[in-house]
């Protein structure tokens, strides 16, 4: 029993779909499998830079629900290369993390 539904929902989340809304009807439960994305990662990284200084990749991969180490380094690199993002200078000790440019 529901493993078409669990099925449903892992595919909905691998294509990074806006999660399932559930209400109940008087004879009921309708189920809503909106086909509408999610925001995408870069927008996801700087809504996360709105309140943090800064952010690993690690992190970012958290967020987005990105699993590879190097597809989250892409993410990142758009944005540096559309200047929304520069790489902190790295720290001995500390992992390699990215922030919002610094205003001269």
């Amino acid at each position: 029993m529901g493993e078409g539904i669990n099925t449903a929902f892992e595919a909905m989340e691998k294509l990074r779909l806006k999660k399932p809304v559930f209400s109940e009807t008087e004879t009921g439960l309708l189920v809503e499998l909106r086909h509408e994305s999610l925001a995408s990662p870069e927008q996801l990284v700087l809504s996360y830079l709105n309140t943090n200084e800064e952010i690993t990749n690690q992190q970012a991969r958290e967020i987005t629900g990105i699993k590879s180490e190097n597809t989250m380094k892409n993410v990142f690199y758009r944005l540096r290369d559309a200047g929304e993002l520069e790489q902190v200078p790295k720290v001995s000790g500390k992992k390699h993390a990215w922030r919002r440019p610094k205003t001269p």
